[in-house]
């Protein structure tokens, strides 16, 4: 009976783990394909994402210089600038009005610089006594030389240098068809470097790299700040170049390769003509991998149940189990192969058809799961694509357009420069300029919202004085206290340094105080202060404003929460203040509260710091 028992249990085991090793080979193929293939879809996706964007914004900027060369009034002038005695009285007003309407363009678009540049070299105009001493200016101008009118050039991006400038250059010739010389627009590689580290959604080890070929050391030069190294510059022969090198011979593809740091990583990459750059975008494969490893592990805890379940079951019941197992078998077969549309028929003792049951319940539950898993895949994807658009898009979509209605304002306003408004032009156009100021910034908090929820936002903490900085904070906003005559007073009696992001928490007070403000009655009182705490410092504002009820007390840190619509209304509240106040202070360690007696007499926000803020 022993050595028969033996002999069924032998031939169940090979009946059994067999097949439920096949099942689990396939499923785990399938499952690290599917893994694979979503970390690689989403990489493309971003490489594609980042490429486009700064297409987008460099083809922007060439349009800006090119509408700028086309303008009659640059010709004009710049040809006066050209042809005239520098100290006549037709030199000064040429200069003049170029110096006015450049020095509009630069502040409205943002550029760190224009120069007019003759033919030979000489600087005829720039706006902000810049030291004309950098080798770009003219290794950009002989480029020019041997290039078409309509074409505008770009000077060459250096490794990572803050101090570095980016030019974008122009021949402009008169309405005769002379060359007159070259428009020179200077934008600074800080510009780059934010538009370059723009941050998608990525995993840990997730990042975008930028590079270009130096041609001094045969090399590939990082150009934009990296992740996890300082270093900005690799061998072209290393086996980390490989992606980078690849996307610089006008390739576009992904694979599996080694990073900068020695990582073993699955890369994308592209190629923009546009900047003879290469992106790309690259995650550790044992950070995509991770899913796969829960997977198996949970893959073997059931496989090992199923055996240790077919062992004892063989033990009590080897005579009556040879026919259901065989049945077993043959289901197992058919599932290994990816055949989930089969059931098995209870039949015999109660035992067997518990196994039956068991094994479709099994069957049932991998339908279900690979159901849920390839819908929460669909869902994570979409919501990807979602959020990378979004961030992509709105940031240059809704401000971009602004900035330009606001520069419009003032030229219109300016008088003698386009011609003179009546007063309820002028009112009508100052109105406009105040509401798109304020639209600019309701995207901008909507945006730095989102920025916080994402955790996108750095923190740099550095000691601090506590009495400095609360004297700042006082000297910053007394000056907004004046119109409803609000005292306003700073009672910190403490004199310490302390280390947190000083600029973040001059944010949570701005916002604190801006609110206070607004529900704080004339000749009322506001007071900050700080003090400190056994774990850290405490800082508050105060205020004998209307106070909050203690049912709205804890819905105030909510996004777009506002205590009452018409209030809300009336001082242009969005409800964001608040809620990105407690992001700030929460990512830095603390928390932030409300203490407030009744809805009459005034409110009180403290928030807290910890010691240990790095």
């Amino acid at each position: 009976m022993v050595h028969f028992n033996v002999y069924v249990i032998s031939i169940v085991l090979v009946l059994t783990v067999l097949p439920l090793t096949i099942f689990s080979y396939v499923m785990l193929d399938y499952e690290q394909n599917s893994i694979f293939n979503h970390a690689l879809t989403k990489l493309d996706r971003i490489t594609l994402l980042q490429s486009s964007h700064m297409q987008t914004y460099f083809q922007e900027r060439i349009f800006d210089i090119t509408a700028t060369s086309d303008l009659s009034m640059l010709r004009e002038n710049f040809d006066i600038l050209v042809n005239s005695e520098v100290d006549s009285e037709e030199y000064i007003i040429a200069k003049d009005i170029l110096t006015h309407n450049l020095l509009r363009i630069k502040n409205t678009y943002g550029y760190s610089e224009i120069f007019l540049v003759t033919l030979d070299n000489t600087v005829m105009l720039e706006l902000t006594s810049h030291l004309y001493t950098d080798d770009d200016h003219s290794k950009l101008i002989s480029q020019i030389q041997n290039h078409s009118v309509d074409d505008v050039l770009i000077s060459s991006i250096h490794y990572h240098d803050p101090f570095h400038e980016l030019l974008f250059g122009k021949l402009i010739t008169s309405y005769d068809g002379e060359d007159l010389g070259y428009l020179l627009f200077e934008l600074h590689m800080h510009d780059f470097y934010e538009l370059s580290s723009f941050e998608f959604e990525f995993e840990n080890t997730g990042e975008t790299v930028i590079g270009n070929y130096n041609d001094e050391h045969s090399g590939i030069d990082f150009i934009s700040p990296l992740r996890y190294s300082e270093t900005y510059s690799i061998d072209n022969f290393e086996e980390s170049a490989l992606p980078m090198k690849l996307a610089l011979s006008k390739e576009t593809g992904h694979g599996v390769s080694i990073d900068y740091a020695g990582n073993e990583i699955l890369a994308s990459w592209t190629y923009l003509p546009l900047l003879d750059i290469g992106i790309v975008s690259k995650q550790n494969l044992d950070e995509i991998n991770t899913p796969f490893y829960s997977f198996l592990l949970v893959l073997f805890l059931i496989t090992t149940a199923l055996i240790v379940s077919v062992i004892l079951l063989s033990l009590f019941f080897s005579g009556r189990l040879l026919f259901p197992i065989k049945k077993l078998k043959k289901m197992a077969d058919a599932v290994s192969n990816d055949n989930f549309n089969l059931h098995i028929v209870p039949s015999g003792p109660s035992e067997i058809q518990s196994i039956s049951k068991s094994f479709n319940h099994m069957i049932s539950t991998l339908q279900e799961d690979r159901k849920t898993i390839d819908s929460q895949i669909h869902e994570l994807e979409k919501i990807d694509v979602q959020k990378a658009e979004f961030a992509a898009m709105t940031s240059h979509e809704l401000k971009t357009p602004l900035v330009p209605i606001q520069g419009y304002c003032e030229m219109l306003l300016e008088s003698g420069l386009i011609g003179d408004l009546n007063e309820e032009q002028k009112e009508f156009v100052t109105k406009i300029q105040s509401n798109s100021s304020h639209l600019r910034e309701l995207i901008e908090r909507t945006l730095l919202v989102q920025k916080l929820d994402l955790g996108k936002v750095n923190y740099s903490c550095n000691p601090v004085n506590i009495k400095k900085f609360m004297n700042d904070i006082y000297l910053d906003h007394s000056a907004m206290m004046n119109d409803k005559q609000i005292k306003f007073t700073n009672s910190t009696l403490v004199d310490f340094d302390f280390t947190f992001d000083e600029n973040k928490l001059k944010e949570v007070f701005t916002n604190l105080i801006q609110n206070s403000v607004d529900f704080v009655p004339n000749n009322g009182k506001i007071t900050i202060d700080a003090k400190k705490s056994d774990d850290g410092i405490v800082f508050s504002v105060s205020d004998n404003g209307i106070g909050i009820s203690k049912e709205h007390q804890n819905h105030l840190f909510k996004k777009f929460y506002q205590v009452d619509t018409s209030l809300t209304r009336e001082h242009d509240g969005l409800g964001l203040g608040l809620s990105i106040s407690r992001s700030i202070v929460e990512k830095l360690g603390g928390k932030i509260w409300i203490s407030s007696g009744d809805e009459s007499s005034g409110i009180s926000v403290n928030f807290s710091i910890p010691k240990d803020v790095s």
